[in-house]
């Protein structure tokens, strides 16, 4: 068992899935951390951890509590979740973006660095947007587009106390300034310091939801701040905000989290090999599980097939028997009531008493499942040849015409059905087969009636099932003269 593991851990298609698993579960992490609820993906983690501790321990209570709640559990889930998946979904499909390359743009950092200290100077509060990945539109409230080359003159009189939109966010987009006097979310936690504003409470609202980076003035004490992934950082002077504008930029083209300013080196490879970790754990308890030998019993219905059209089974027959199997768990656990079946196949059986087998064969058992025993393993069965006849259709006429009035004629379409019998009673005389009743006293002065077919229970239909038959009825009075 140890070397077929090896083998399939050790194969292309486990190590892709794997590798793909991993880079989910570092980038699903990395974005509720941003968004404050990694809290709760630990305990999701843990709930998984204690599932694979089950299931390798063979705990099979822990594991049916697990198996059978966690249809209920996802809906839970993706109730409690529904803001981070549809985050994640949105950054997954976000493309990279590009800030404008060439001699004109590269001064921008410099030019909002410069512009930000010069307005912390005086003081006067300000809020600066750059766009990452996702689409900021839902967010962003107000605004007038602006669409301008930046310059150090323009920034300053869009915060200027006189300016209409001073209290809103500048976006700053493709190198250009995209609009100003937009209003941002506010941020619903409780990580910012009470002295923090409102523009400080925007601007961690809308890193907390986006990849944007915002920048703050504080109009009060004059400081710079910025944040991103919802934290808060502070910006002591135009160096730092250089590099925090450059380093968002090259984030923006990377689908990768990035690691965070100042966190060692070795944190996101500590993280990305503890997501491989939780993934090979995970991974193996699955496939350990799947490759476990266990033996099942299940009851499963018998169906004929084949039979010939000369031959007739009579006397009783099994319709079910009890089936014991053992093999993998995983292609047992596949194997149901409703989508097993024996198949006796009769194509080669002739008239007489005859036995047949329950086998691997007939269940068409997956090649690594055996089958142990079946109760019953031997299906006794009689044959009987038959004998195929035409007879006719004799309408079922109950009782009388109503006064004065008489039948003129009976016409049957079709007039004969082909019947199948067996052949010792065939050969003594055809079978009686009639419609249902008719009953005249219910009749004007015709009708033309659908009646089913009545047969006796040895006379079979050649061509199943029995045809739909239609009686003409015509009456006259009695008085009347006759055509």
């Amino acid at each position: 068992m140890i070397s077929n593991f090896l083998q399939t851990v050790l194969g292309w298609r486990a190590l892709t899935d794997i590798t793909l698993i991993a880079l989910g579960m570092f980038f699903v992490y990395h974005t509720l951390r941003r968004l404050g609820t990694w809290k709760m993906f630990l305990g999701l983690v843990m709930a998984m951890l204690a599932y694979v501790g089950a299931n390798i321990l063979g705990l099979e209570g822990i594991t049916w509590i697990f198996s059978n709640l966690s249809h209920v559990a996802l809906i839970g889930i993706i109730i409690i979740f529904q803001p981070e998946i549809r985050k994640m979904l949105e950054s997954s499909v976000s493309p990279a973006r590009r800030e404008p390359e060439g001699p004109e743009h590269e001064g921008l950092p410099m030019m909002i660095a410069d512009a930000l200290f010069s307005l912390a100077k005086i003081p006067c509060g300000a809020i600066f947007v750059f766009p990452g990945r996702d689409p900021l539109e839902r967010f962003l409230t107000g605004g007038v587009p602006l669409n301008a080359d930046p310059s150090p003159e323009l920034i300053l009189s869009l915060f200027d106390t006189h300016s209409p939109g001073h209290d809103g966010a500048l976006l700053v987009r493709d190198g250009r300034l995209a609009g100003y006097g937009f209003r941002l979310p506010i941020s619903k936690s409780s990580h910012l310091p009470r002295e923090m504003g409102a523009r400080h409470h925007a601007g961690m609202g809308l890193s907390e939801i986006t990849d944007a980076l915002v920048f703050v003035v504080s109009e009060e004490r004059g400081l710079v701040s910025f944040f991103k992934n919802g934290k808060l950082s502070r910006v002591p002077g135009r160096k730092e905000a250089v590099e925090a504008i450059t380093d968002h930029w090259k984030a923006t083209a990377s689908f990768l989290p990035q690691p965070e300013k100042g966190a060692k080196k070795w944190t996101t490879a500590v993280e990305l090999v503890t997501a491989f970790m939780l993934t090979i754990l995970l991974w193996s308890s699955v496939v350990i599980g799947r490759m476990e030998i266990v033996e099942k019993s299940v009851e499963t219905p018998i169906v004929y097939v084949s039979l010939p059209a000369n031959i007739a089974l009579s006397g009783a027959k099994p319709t079910g028997t009890r089936i014991h199997m053992a093999g993998p768990k995983s292609q047992l656990d596949s194997l149901t009531a409703d989508n097993l079946r024996v198949r006796i196949d009769l194509s080669k059986a002739q008239p007489g008493k005859q036995t047949f087998f329950v086998s691997r064969e007939s269940l068409n058992l997956p090649k690594k499942v055996d089958l142990l025993d079946a109760d019953p393993s031997e299906i006794n069965l009689s044959l009987e040849e038959t004998v195929d006849m035409e007879v006719p259709v004799t309408p079922q006429l109950v009782g009388q015409p109503r006064q004065g009035w008489t039948v003129v004629s009976v016409a049957v379409k079709p007039q004969k059905v082909r019947v199948v019998m067996k052949k010792g009673e065939g050969e003594q005389q055809a079978p009686a087969v009639t419609t249902t009743p008719i009953y005249l006293d219910s009749l004007g002065s015709g009708a033309t009636i659908r009646c089913k077919i009545i047969a006796p229970p040895d006379a079979q239909p050649s061509d199943k099932p029995w045809p739909d038959v239609e009686v003409q009825i015509r009456l006259m009075p009695v008085d009347a003269k006759v055509e």
